[in-house]
């Protein structure tokens, strides 16, 4: 843990190529090539689906062809830029996941956390991998001679079809270019909020193993109270720690969790249309968008339920260690600390959703509420014709 995992330091690389790059020492060449690049790939790209969203002709066409792309994009768009506005701050944050602090101190500790961490940076190189294949598989649109662009049809006004090759072509690139950008920047601040909840699981499990393992009479009366004040204090570092990443991501993640929902429903919905054998290089694509946007969520949900599992074992670890043997006043620092630790450390986004395995299951029956009723009211309407 001497270093961030290979992943994490790539997310900042991606952050310098992006233009986001925010920790008020850019060069003034850096802070012009940042204007253009949000300007080509965020400006022109967002404003691009807005106008599709309006031109629309119909609820269907809105809901299959436009939505679930428009409120992914649009959440992103609120991450990002709460992730450049509190960038100072999380960059403090993933100093402070490897600062001395928060090492291990044995060999077991050590183990465990290389362990649990190679297995994080490998899940978000595959995130990483599949939500890049979930954009440019959308390739294959280049030969089904339908001349369609993958996620919404207006594109900075340029007409295309089969008579303007080219335009399409350029266009097709662009939004693909656009997308996967934007892809990658969900990618970074979700395996961000994951890891840096993930080191704060590794804490709560790393203190309540020295907890149990502290006995006076091992390491004497002395070392033990002065051992038992070191844990409770770090405890206090790590509920910081966890309540900075909450302050600071609050919003994002609320935003994503707002939009998982209807977004999951839009996709879903949009595979019911399709048929699935004379379609399959848009049913493709579709599908790893929708696992996608199901990882989003559960990246988030996961973590954060594990940081709170792990931060209610810390009153059994208290109550094993030989706290009956220390003096009356620091007995009662020990009751208040276990008072605390009663109440689990939880993750709240907006100050709303709960960062658990339930706040994952509400979104998807949410979601699957959503569909059902957009499936009654598409059959109303066949129906009727």
């Amino acid at each position: 843990m001497k270093n961030h995992i290979l992943f994490i330091k790539l997310n900042f690389k991606f952050l310098k190529i992006f233009g986001l790059w925010h920790d008020g020492n850019e060069s003034r060449s850096y802070k012009v090539y940042r204007i253009v690049f949000l300007v080509i790939f965020f400006l022109l790209y967002l404003g691009s689906i807005v106008i599709s969203a309006v031109l629309t002709s119909s609820v269907e066409e809105f809901f299959s062809q436009i939505l679930y792309a428009a409120l992914t994009e649009m959440a992103m768009a609120v991450k990002t830029f709460y992730g450049y506005y509190h960038f100072v701050t999380i960059y403090r944050l993933h100093k402070q996941a490897i600062s001395k602090n928060f090492q291990p101190v044995n060999a077991e500790e050590d183990k465990r956390s290389k362990n649990l961490l190679n297995k994080i940076n490998l899940y978000f190189f595959g995130y990483l991998l599949w939500s890049t294949a979930g954009v440019w598989t959308n390739i294959a649109f280049l030969f089904n001679g339908q001349f369609k662009l993958p996620f919404f049809p207006w594109l900075l006004g340029i007409p295309y079809g089969k008579h303007l090759p080219y335009n399409y072509n350029f266009l097709l690139f662009y939004q693909l270019t656009g997308i996967w950008i934007h892809a990658v920047l969900n990618v970074i601040v979700d395996s961000q909020v994951g890891y840096l909840l993930a080191v704060a699981g590794i804490q709560m499990d790393f203190l309540a193993a020295r907890l149990e393992a502290t006995q006076a009479g091992r390491i004497g009366q002395k070392k033990f109270r002065n051992t038992y004040k070191q844990h409770i204090k770090h405890f206090n570092v790590v509920n910081n720690f966890v309540k900075n990443v909450e302050r600071v991501y609050s919003k994002s993640v609320f935003s994503q969790f707002c939009a998982s929902g209807i977004t999951i429903c839009a996709i879903a919905y949009r595979l019911s249309s399709v048929n699935f054998a004379k379609e399959f290089s848009t049913v493709l694509p579709i599908g790893i968008y929708l696992l996608s946007m199901l990882n989003q969520i559960f990246l988030h949900c996961y973590f954060g339920n594990e940081v709170t599992l792990k931060s209610s074992r810390l009153t059994n670890a208290l109550y094993t260690s030989e706290w009956y043997k220390m003096t009356p006043k620091d007995r009662k620092n020990v009751v208040m600390m276990m008072t605390r630790s009663i109440r689990p450390i939880t993750v709240k986004a907006g100050g709303f959703f709960h960062y658990n395995l339930h706040s994952f299951s509400w979104t998807l029956n949410t979601a699957y509420s959503l569909f059902c009723v957009l499936q009654r009211r598409k059959s109303i309407v066949e129906n009727e014709h």
